[in-house]
């Protein structure tokens, strides 16, 4: 019985994790404020500072790596043996 409530512990946790994560920036607000905005510790769990990896989008660190000059060439060499 025990370890079906630490599993379920785990499996809740997990959840949690993955909705904060991915769920939408203005999703995350509005559930924030109705569970008690900043001032529960649920409502600063649900809507975190941005960071890297929060979505806000506001470091460019997800952004594409800036592509190749186009005079840049390569040489390619096949030895046969």
């Amino acid at each position: 019985m025990l370890e079906y409530v630490i599993v379920g512990l785990i499996v809740a946790a997990a959840a949690f994790y993955t909705a904060r994560k991915y769920m939408p920036a203005a999703w995350r607000k509005k559930l924030s404020y109705r569970v008690g905005g900043s001032d529960s510790t649920l409502g600063r769990l649900l809507n975190p500072d941005p960071g890297c990896g929060s979505g806000c989008d506001s470091c460019k660190a997800c952004a594409d790596p800036a592509p190749a000059p186009a005079d840049a060439k390569r040489v390619i060499k096949i030895h046969k043996s």
